[in-house]
């Protein structure tokens, strides 16, 4: 009923704008409005069939697309978009007013819903017919969150050479969606795999002020804008479900109510001082601040934690100044400098109520105040070269340096030993660059190439402390060192052999190589990165009636730790990462009044390590499975200004990873009704 009034709303508002008092102005008006309907049915997993299309089964139905243009002799105008669909609270509309003189203002507002599914992970040594599994492995409610956003926003330009702006937005998100820190499922084998969700109430206000203004040739602009966000969040688990009793052992609460404030200020100011050098300046001070209040639950457990407190501040300063240089008419150097100052300061509690049962006196409590400051400063250097016939070339490069001071305290009413206080410095310095050229060696064909490189070392101070307790003797958790190399060539080639074919090629090579140094090791150990990236696309329009294009991609990757030197049963192999997808469109128009489309699409993953080097360690990772979307369609002229659009959707997915918990075979039949006036 909610949703029926909603719609019936929408749509007399939209026909009061279009209608009503714009329409007796003099001028010009336009629209479309598409009334339309679908069915869908799906067998084996809805949540998973709908969490991939945003949209649940059944039948949804309403305005799916509105449309309406308004100008008038004096270049007034009044644009209006909406889209109104029951059964899956799909609600959109965008209004936008111009005064020729005065400004513009926009109104916007869109409310979705995006579903998740509800089963959890999968373990082949638990037999697919035990009949717990199939009542337990599924959470016992449906999982979606409302996702809306309004903003309206206006904009004044009164005065020449000055912009004045605001705007207010907010954003929310209410429900409930699935985690992946599963639970665990026992049958004295335990495994993670019971699934988890988590209650989500969230809202961020936003306003926003700016100004922006010419003055003696310079342009200057001051934006400021300050957020609000409210977080309340519940999550409730199953912690130990045990199958051969189907006894669930303890259910744990997490409560949070969380709020955070950010401002900043940004102010720039540019200039072209002659036709040779364009010079501009930014300044941006922040400052952001959260709050956290947590109340842990454990029926089981003797331990109580309530009220839990986190507080963090940050401020932060950042100057950038640009320069760009033309010394002749082929060549433009770019050169920029950016320093940012960052000073945070957080502190938490931890308390706890061991009474059993809890009488909600806190017994003992833990105290930890953190500190940091950052220093970084950045340069920059780019070239563009275009002085070859048909040959662009480039290359850019890049020098941060960043050096980090951090202490932390800890203290507690009972367990003095947990007590300590450390400092910890890092400085990180890493550089990377860009080389390239755009190629254009005969007509309809060119070429693209770049490589692009980085590496970079952070190296942390542990030698700087004062302990007292004995917490790992004292030292952070932090590693010696950390260095890496990322390496990343690619080359595009797009090619046009007759007017009615385009072909597109692309291959990337990416390469990742971390090296880390902790205090528990005497060496550095590496963990290594690999993928190869294809991709082509192709367009073809035999006839003036017909086109079809396709895209396929395919990404081929690696990761290979420290664990798989492991020597023993615990050794790790490679992980191995595969996608492929594809996606073919096709058209044929036979005549003016009639149209056919038809999709086709698919992705395949091939992450999925079972090897017997996984079954050995039980630590079956990743993903293989199989997803094709189908819909064809036919439109159709039935008189003057009157479409009719009918459609079939065919979706299909399987998933061997999970033992087909997740399969399913959806189809859908939509129907559409648009009327021009």
């Amino acid at each position: 009923m909610k949703r029926t009034a909603s719609i019936v709303i929408l749509n007399v508002l939209l026909a009061f704008l279009s209608g009503g008092p714009f329409a007796e102005a003099a001028g010009s008006a336009t629209g479309t409005s598409t009334v339309s309907n679908r069915y869908i049915g799906v067998s084996g997993d809805r949540e998973k069939y709908a969490e991939d299309h945003w949209i649940k089964t059944g039948f949804t139905g309403g305005m799916e697309d509105y449309n309406y243009i308004y100008e008038d002799t004096l270049g007034d105008s009044v644009v209006i978009d909406g889209r109104a669909l029951a059964g899956n609270d799909d609600y959109f509309v965008d209004m936008d007013f111009k005064k020729e003189g005065v400004g513009n203002f926009t109104f916007e507002f869109q409310q979705l819903n995006k579903y998740y599914d509800g089963t959890g992970g999968y373990s082949s040594i638990f037999a697919p017919t035990d009949s717990i599994r199939g009542l337990e492995f599924e959470t016992a409610r449906d999982l979606s969150l409302k996702i809306g956003n309004m903003k309206c926003e206006a904009v004044f330009s009164e005065v020449e050479d000055t912009k004045v702006s605001g705007t207010y937005e907010r954003k929310y998100r209410k429900g409930a969606k699935s985690l992946i820190s599963w639970a665990e499922v026992t049958d004295g084998r335990p495994r993670f795999i019971l699934p988890t969700f988590i209650e989500i109430d969230e809202i961020t206000d936003r306003f926003a002020v700016g100004i922006d203004q010419k003055v003696e040739g310079i342009d200057l602009s001051l934006d400021q804008q300050f957020e609000r966000t409210t977080i309340v969040n519940a999550k409730d688990y199953e912690r130990d479900l045990d199958l051969r009793t189907g006894a669930i052992t303890g259910i744990r609460k997490k409560f949070e109510d969380m709020d955070a404030y950010a401002y900043n200020a940004v102010f720039r100011a540019s200039k072209d001082l002659n036709e040779q050098v364009f010079a501009s300046a930014a300044v941006l001070y922040a400052h952001n601040r959260g709050r956290t209040l947590q109340t842990l639950t454990d029926p089981e457990s003797t331990s109580y934690y309530p009220r839990n407190k986190a507080l963090v501040d940050q401020d932060t300063i950042t100057f950038l100044p640009q320069i760009t240089y033309t010394p002749f008419e082929h060549l433009a150097l770019d050169a920029g400098v950016r320093w940012d100052f960052v000073h945070k300061r957080g502190k938490s509690t931890l308390n706890q109520d061991s009474t059993s049962p809890p009488d909600e006196v806190i017994d003992q409590y833990i105290n930890i105040t953190d500190r940091m400051n950052e220093y970084k400063l950045s340069e920059t250097l780019g070239v563009k070269y275009d002085g070859i016939d048909n040959i662009v070339i480039y290359g850019e490069g890049e020098m941060n340096r960043e050096i980090r001071y951090e202490n932390n305290t800890q203290n507690s009413t009972t367990t003095a030993s947990n007590d300590f206080s450390r400092a910890t410095d890092a400085t990180t310095h890493d550089y990377a660059w860009t080389a390239g050229t755009k190629c254009y060696p005969v007509k309809d064909v060119n070429f693209t190439t770049a490589c692009k490189f980085k590496r970079g070392v952070k190296d942390f101070n542990l030698g700087r402390h004062e302990v007292s307790g004995d917490i790992i003797g004292g030292e952070r958790g932090y590693m010696n060192l950390l260095k890496y190399d990322k390496y990343e060539p690619f080359a595009l080639l797009n090619v046009k052999p007759w007017k009615l074919l385009t072909c597109t090629l692309r291959y990337g090579f990416d390469t990742t190589r971390y090296g880390i140094n902790t205090p528990a090791s005497e060496s550095t150990e590496y963990t290594s990165f690999l993928a190869n990236n294809y991709s082509g696309g192709v367009t073809v329009t035999p006839h003036q009636a017909v086109f079809l294009s396709t895209f396929y991609q395919y990404r081929q990757a690696l990761t290979t730790t420290p664990a798989h030197d492991n020597i023993g049963s615990r050794k790790l192999p490679i992980y191995n990462a595969n996608y492929a997808t594809l996606v073919t469109s096709c058209g044929y128009t036979p005549d003016k009044i009639t149209k056919i489309t038809g999709t086709y699409s698919f992705s395949k993953s091939e992450n999925f390590n079972s090897s017997p080097e996984f079954a050995i360690i039980t630590m079956p990772l990743g993903l293989d499975n199989f997803k094709q979307d189908m819909a064809i369609a036919l439109e159709r002229e039935i008189m003057k200004d009157m479409t009719f659009e009918i459609r079939y959707d065919m979706a299909k997915y399987t998933e061997d990873s999970n033992g087909g918990m997740d399969d399913y075979f959806g189809h859908a039949c939509y129907t559409g009704l648009k009327v021009k006036f």
